[in-house]
């Protein structure tokens, strides 16, 4: 079985913006609900980045899971 590599670690990102809605709306589903670390695939540490600047992005009224 392959391990999975988390895809902020693979391409040393170490911020993540909460304007940056491309890269937010990849770990939220359709309904506005944030992925859980099995379907994001992120470590832990990135798991909780993405998941605080979805929270930010929510309060600034940024809209998330509308295609």
């Amino acid at each position: 079985m392959r391990k999975r590599y988390c895809y902020l670690c693979k391409n040393k990102i170490e911020t993540v913006e909460p304007t940056d809605t491309g890269t937010l709306n990849h770990y939220v589903s359709y309904f506005g609900v944030i992925e859980p670390r099995s379907k994001t695939r992120l470590c832990q540490k990135h798991q909780k980045k993405i998941s605080s600047a979805i929270k930010k992005a929510r309060d600034l009224g940024l809209k998330f899971g509308e295609s």
